[in-house]
């Protein structure tokens, strides 16, 4: 998923069959740790864009967790030590 960028409700991952695209940016609101093993809080922005295989006017939980996982991972989430449930997001769907 995060390297395709394609959310987990389409079949198989396949970009052809998504049917929105999901504009975001996240902002993380916790701690982690920097590059040099020290802990911090980062107000760093993620700004990116991941298709979807639905209507996008439901707000689908799903499509928002594929975007944090997406989010966290790009960010360093497992070695920067980061909470998945501190980063929030605004999404505009937009119908492809």
């Amino acid at each position: 998923m995060a390297r395709s960028k394609v959310a987990s409700n389409c079949q198989h991952g396949n970009p052809r069959h998504a049917t929105t695209s999901n504009v975001y940016q996240c902002t993380y609101e916790g701690y982690g740790l920097d590059e040099n093993k020290n802990l911090t809080t980062s107000k760093q922005v993620w700004k990116g864009t991941i298709r979807s295989c639905d209507d996008g006017l439901s707000g689908d939980n799903d499509i928002m967790k594929d975007i944090v996982k997406v989010v966290w991972t790009n960010a360093g989430g497992k070695e920067a030590r980061l909470d998945p449930n501190k980063f929030y997001c605004s999404v505009t769907s937009i119908p492809m």
